[in-house]
């Protein structure tokens, strides 16, 4: 786990490069990130071509209003790498319906 404490005036997408860095150092094995809209931008770019990371966003339904809960919003899968996981958690990580959102 990374955790990452910065000031008010600090957006998290601006800080979010930190943390990339540190989880690409320390779990080289992650390969994917999702991540709300405010997330989209360069920073997809960046951690493709700088740490060979893929940022997924995901985007509220279209038509929707109010409190929505979005599918794997901030679920870090692991790539699949011999012996990283068991094949059920694997399962679990890595095949969840996008339709139902996993805490992790």
């Amino acid at each position: 786990m990374v955790i990452t404490v910065t000031p008010a005036d600090i957006q998290d997408r601006d800080a979010a490069r930190d943390v990339f860095w540190r989880l690409r150092l320390t779990q080289p094995q992650i390969s994917q990130v999702w991540a709300d809209r405010g997330y989209a931008g360069e920073l997809v770019d960046w951690a493709r071509d700088r740490l060979s990371l893929t940022l997924r966003i995901v985007s509220r339904p279209k038509g929707t209003k109010g409190f929505v809960v979005l599918p794997r919003r901030w679920k870090v899968e692991s790539a699949r790498s011999a012996g990283a996981c068991t094949p059920a958690a694997t399962h679990a990580t890595t095949n969840a319906s996008p339709s139902t959102p996993k805490h992790t």
